[in-house]
């Protein structure tokens, strides 16, 4: 595999961000993608740090796409940066301008941990017609529930999505957005994974009992005793890629 680390001066965030990327050493054709998103604290080297995912990529025709957000949650910060429009979209138009990819939603896919793996929802969920895949490994999956467990960390919350009134049916609710999806819009897949002993699992497993209320194709795969960890995910993510072989040969 080939790997690229990239600098450059991102419009959304008005200022420079890095990205590192993926590809196959020889590419026979436009490649499909998969960004490939950071929980909280990491950075655009967590993945490639904490896993085996360059081996897991060996022989794969797929752009892996790891963009740095920081702290953000995924959203277009009230008074500061955008970090959703980056990543969903103009991250997405500079590496097409960089790299041959395919500029399909079937062929472009969303993952992450922890916070990263809500920012995949979010993506697949408000922008379907961009993405048409989502994998979630130990999402967070209910931000309202969060907040709420979380007071010393209100302020945050604040600055990111406004009041807990802001944040409830906005494009950052990801139930909401479930629960009031358009009968005949059509649905990306949602591949959730999570450890029964990890704080987020009771919220995957109820977001997953919804998708499947509301008609989504989606999988849920809860894993025994296993908790919030890098040995976790890194088992995962090489059970996401074995899905997204399945799905595009």
């Amino acid at each position: 595999m080939a790997t690229f680390k990239i600098s450059f001066f991102s419009d959304s965030l008005c200022m420079k961000s890095t990205i590192n990327v993926i590809l196959p050493d020889r590419i026979q054709s436009t490649l499909s993608t998969l960004l490939l998103l950071h929980g909280m604290g990491d950075d655009e080297n967590s993945w490639m740090d904490n896993t085996s995912l360059q081996r897991y990529l060996s022989n794969r025709q797929l752009a892996v796409i790891m963009p740095r957000v920081d702290l953000s949650y995924y959203a277009n910060i009230r008074f500061g940066e955008r970090y959703f429009d980056y990543v969903s979209d103009e991250l997405l138009q500079k590496a097409s301008g960089w790299f041959p990819l395919k500029n399909d939603a079937k062929h472009c896919f969303a993952a992450g941990i922890s916070m990263g793996a809500y920012g995949a929802l979010k993506l697949v969920l408000n922008e379907p017609e961009k993405f048409s895949r989502g994998y979630a490994l130990s999402a967070v999956t209910d931000l309202l529930d969060r907040w709420n467990q979380e007071p010393k960390r209100d302020a945050w919350y604040k600055n990111l999505f406004g009041s807990k009134k802001d944040l409830k049916g906005s494009t950052s609710d990801l139930i909401s957005i479930v629960e009031q999806w358009p009968v005949k819009k059509e649905t990306p897949y949602i591949w959730q994974s999570c450890g029964t002993d990890d704080a987020f699992f009771q919220q995957n497993e109820t977001f997953h009992q919804l998708l499947v209320e509301k008609n989504f194709e989606s999988d849920f795969i809860p894993v025994d005793r296993e908790i919030h960890r890098w040995e976790f995910w890194d088992k995962q993510i090489m059970q996401v890629i074995n899905n997204l072989d399945q799905f595009l040969s």
